[in-house]
């Protein structure tokens, strides 16, 4: 519970008056500007949206902060100030605190080394790290010999005016001699391809194109001649893939004119390429959330075939116009002969339907689900392809994953098929032997010969492939990782499906409880419809009293049919050995059961995703799993919006000691009318569209920012990015000055001097005592003002890309979560 307080105001206030004077001269140059009273409302019960026959258009509505969009401009600029100056003082008194979080978190595992290598041709590909977290690509020969560094994203990093560095693409050409990677130094998702000869011969080319966001060889050529690549090319403004380009690259510059070979115009779709894992194609996609296209240019030194050519011209989905002729504009100016490209249209579009490709001996391996939501696997002999008339009738049944098995990803071997992929929230890698098809009545085999479920160490986790590179290799890499898992790498044998560690990232022998002081699992339970969901616990073991109520933060995510992962990090750890319980609810609107889990919980259903979040927190605290008054939450990007439904609500958000807000996307309406941001068009397909309005009404009813409320909020922590392409800063802005503006006397009282009193939480006898037991609640006393904490980072959506920026921010929350919850911070 809450209760009134009149002790002195703690170090947090002598920066209120000023934060509030800010809000208050803003909100009324807002409403002085537009005519109109801002106005303090209650939000409305939480429950399924049920959307209005009549409804008004959102560029119509008032939104007072609208102002905050420049966040370049004047009103944007002071407000943050302002959120700095109190932030700053919130945190005055944390310094130790956080310095002895961080430290903890930087000893708790064993120096990393080197990653296992992987074989690609006659070299072993491997990665360091820095000691800042940047990665380090290296390759030795296979045979034995030096090693050599072929790009260290560290001395990027430090060529940068901002000291990031993200390298998405990284790309040896056929003859491993040069490589070609796509960075982005400011974070705001604007790439650059740079190429770069590696051997005796290296060096940095002069060449650059702006606005690559990934690349794929085509094969033949050299630095000197020039080498054929693929490029796909981003919009300026939107950042979406949209044009595929063949360019000849040489060490000194372009050599002729690119050629446009694919010029999406359906503005939900993004453009991608990549090699074969046997060389032989390069694969161009269109995907929008939920259809997909896929053609394929044979790479130079592939097998001849006689295959027609579809130079004429054909519709990709959404109606877009490609060109598809192999012929570039100027040969005559490139020096060199001009190879022609040629793309093959491997299955026409179809609404609705998602499917992705792989190449070996003569076949195509389609993976869709047209006819299982969760995929099945097909093959597609080349002359069947070659075609060109896209016809899905030439595909051919070859195999059922088992069970509820979605898939998510596959390598295709010269004799061997790996699936890998997730049932019931639980990973999975499917092996299924090539050479073993037998096919009946068209119908899909649902049990292949020979094929398996490969042991993984744990039910709760993740498994991410490794490069497996080799086409003829008769084994994979994988590695696993979970909450207390940081790192293992296993090697699966394809034929005997035994699997050995191969290296493990081990916690370090000091500096406290290990691995096996603590417990991981799996539970479900019971939404107010009936339908279980999945909730994992990340815990300390139960002792001989049983267990008993602890403090608790618990992970939401819930969008676009991904899983919200429990993955390995060291903020956790810290929590964990200071007594704290994490959780994640896998709500519906992820993708834990596959694609119908994410359906129920998209468009005109997002409610449910919102409900299940309630459910999860009700559950928390009925069974005794977390203790009252020491419930708090925390989602990132689209899952700000789950949460901020929830904040919404007076009787959820009541059950909340605190909440923390990474980059979220809380202004859902404004977001989605605006098709000039980045993403708005392909997302469509996952939040509605709000110019039809049944969805307009679905949007406005869920958007955190559009329903604010007056009731006391529990305490908030928001972060935004200043060059956030995804989520742009505004919008955790925005939230922050509405919900001050709306909690009650927050714009009553004079602005030059601090308030004398305060609000703070009662802290649970239980949450206390199991977090440490010491102190008392008059020892760490948690104030009203403010109510929200904004942090702006100078960089993009993902966050720093050092360690030490990191483990900044993550230190900065878990100060916050001990004080919202009362726990002692000094």
């Amino acid at each position: 519970g809450r209760e009134r307080d009149t002790e002195p105001p703690d170090a947090l206030e002598p920066a209120m008056p000023q934060l509030r004077r800010a809000i208050v001269e803003l909100l009324r140059a807002a409403a002085g500007a537009s005519g109109t009273a801002a106005r303090t409302r209650a939000a409305p019960p939480l429950r399924r949206a049920a959307p209005r026959p009549q409804v008004g258009r959102p560029g119509a509505r008032f939104d007072e902060w609208s102002a905050l969009h420049d966040i370049d401009g004047a009103a944007a600029t002071r407000l943050l100030n302002e959120e700095d100056i109190s932030a700053q003082a919130f945190f005055a008194d944390t310094a130790a605190f956080e310095a002895r979080a961080q430290n903890e978190a930087a000893e708790l595992l064993a120096p990393e080394g080197e990653a296992p290598p992987e074989v690609h041709g006659p070299w072993q590909h491997f990665e360091r790290h820095t000691p800042e977290g940047f990665i380090v690509y290296c390759r030795a020969p296979k045979a034995g010999g030096p090693v050599e560094i072929i790009l260290d994203t560290s001395e990027l990093a430090k060529d940068s005016e901002s000291g990031f560095a993200d390298v998405p693409a990284c790309k040896v050409s056929p003859d491993h001699g040069i490589l070609a990677y796509v960075v982005d130094l400011v974070g705001d998702e604007s790439y650059e391809l740079r190429m770069k000869s590696l051997g005796a011969s290296g060096g940095d080319w002069s060449v650059r194109l702006p606005g690559v966001k990934n690349v794929a060889f085509l094969g033949g050529g050299d630095e000197r001649t020039g080498i054929d690549i693929l490029a796909v090319h981003a919009d300026a403004q939107t950042h979406r893939a949209c044009r595929i380009e063949h360019h000849r690259l040489a060490r000194h510059g372009k050599i002729g004119e690119p050629t446009i070979l694919w010029d999406e115009k359906n503005e939900a779709a993004y453009l991608e390429v990549f090699n074969t894992k046997d060389q032989e194609y390069v694969l161009l996609s269109s995907n929008t959330k939920d259809t997909s296209e896929v053609r394929a240019v044979r790479c130079s030194g592939a097998s001849s075939t006689s295959a027609s050519s579809v130079a004429g011209g054909f519709s990709s989905s959404g109606g877009s116009s490609s060109s598809t002729s192999g012929a570039r504009r100027n040969p005559a100016s490139l020096g060199v002969s001009a190879p022609r490209v040629e793309q093959h249209l491997i299955l026409a579009p179809r609404e609705g339907v998602e499917y992705f490709v792989e190449h070996q001996a003569g076949f195509f391996y389609v993976i869709s689900n047209h006819e299982r939501p969760d995929f099945l696997v097909y093959r597609l002999p080349e002359e069947s392809a070659f075609l060109g008339d896209g016809r899905w009738q030439h595909l051919q049944p070859f195999f059922r994953p088992p069970g509820g098995m979605h898939v998510t990803d596959a390598d295709v071997l010269s004799k061997w098929l790996v699936l890998y992929g997730h049932d019931a929230a639980e990973p999975r890698v499917c092996v299924v032997p090539l050479d073993a098809a037998s096919f009946s009545d068209g119908d899909a085999v649902d049990q292949q010969q020979g094929s398996y479920l490969a042991a993984v160490p744990s039910a709760v986790g993740s498994v991410e492939p490794g490069v497996n590179a080799d086409p003829d290799a008769t084994s994979i890499r994988f590695t696993f990782r979970s909450p207390l898992e940081a790192g293992a790498t296993y090697h699966l044998d394809l034929a005997s499906g035994s699997v050995e560690l191969v290296r493990r990232r081990e916690w370090s022998a000091s500096g406290g409880p290990g691995p096996d002081a603590f417990e991981c699992e799996r539970l479900e339970f019971p939404a107010r419809d009936g339908e279980l969901v999945p909730l994992t616990l990340v815990r300390p073991k139960k002792d001989g009293s049983g267990g008993f109520p602890r403090p608790c933060l618990l992970h939401v995510y819930g969008a676009y049919g991904s899983c919200l992962v429990p993955d390995f990090r060291p903020e956790h750890i810290v929590l964990l050995r200071q007594g704290w319980v994490i959780a994640f609810a896998h709500v519906r609107g992820g993708g834990e059961r596959g694609r119908a889990w994410h359906a129920a919980g998209r468009q005109l259903n997002k409610a449910q995703s919102v409900l299940d979040l309630v459910d999860a927190m009700r559950f928390l605290l009925a069974r005794g799993i977390a203790a009252p008054g020491g419930l708090c939450a925390k989602a990132a990007s689209a899952g700000g919006l789950t949460l901020g439904a929830v904040l919404n609500s007076p009787e959820a958000s009541a059950l909340l000691a605190g909440a923390v807000l990474e980059v979220p996307f809380v202004d859902l309406l404004t977001g989605m009318s605006d098709p000039s941001l980045p993403l708005t068009v392909h997302e469509f397909a996952e939040w509605g569209d709000p110019r039809e309005p049944e969805h307009e009404a679905n949007l406005r009813s869920l958007c955190p920012y559009e329903n604010v409320g007056s009731h006391r909020y529990p305490r908030l922590y928001l972060s935004c990015a200043r060059v956030d392409s995804r989520v742009p800063p505004w919008m955790p802005l925005k939230l922050a000055a509405r919900i001050r503006a709306r909690s009650p006397s927050y714009l009553d009282g004079p602005l030059s001097a601090p308030r004398t009193g305060g609000v703070r939480h009662r802290r649970s006898s239980a949450a206390v005592a199991s977090a440490g037991g010491a102190g008392s609640a008059a020892e760490a006393p948690v104030s009203e003002l403010p109510c929200v904490l904004l942090h702006c980072a100078d960089g993009g959506h993902s966050g720093a890309a050092d360690w030490h920026g990191r483990s900044q921010e993550f230190a900065r929350q878990i100060a916050f979560l001990h004080k919202a919850i009362g726990l002692p911070t000094r």
